[in-house]
């Protein structure tokens, strides 16, 4: 999946912003912002967060770092992510968790 561009994309994802360049809620960048609380999302949402996955690439995009320190996040386990075959992949949950607790003075 890639947050760029809207074929071959759901109207799901096109709903919550994920292609888009708003920040909807929803969105990677409403993820980013101090604004963000789970707690006002809707069932619909939080399901959407835990059962929607990205790649390590489409991460550091969003948050503006190199691949490699996506890699080095998820090696260390502060950026959760499991396997599919040989490929990386992070839920939009656990990337939720990995900024609200960068937001709330964490490590790094």
């Amino acid at each position: 999946m890639q947050w760029h561009g809207s074929e071959g994309h759901s109207a799901r994802q096109q709903e919550h912003g994920l292609l888009g360049n708003g920040r909807a809620k929803g969105s990677p960048d409403s993820l980013v912002s101090e604004d963000f609380d789970l707690a006002k999302w809707s069932v619909a949402d939080e399901a959407y967060l835990f059962t929607t996955a990205v790649t390590p690439e489409a991460v550091a995009g969003r948050l503006s770092v190199s691949r490699a320190k996506v890699y080095e996040l998820m090696a260390t386990g502060k950026l959760r992510s499991f396997k599919i075959d040989r490929s990386r992949r992070i839920l939009l949950a656990d990337l939720a968790v990995y900024i609200r607790h960068q937001l709330e003075g964490g490590e790094e």
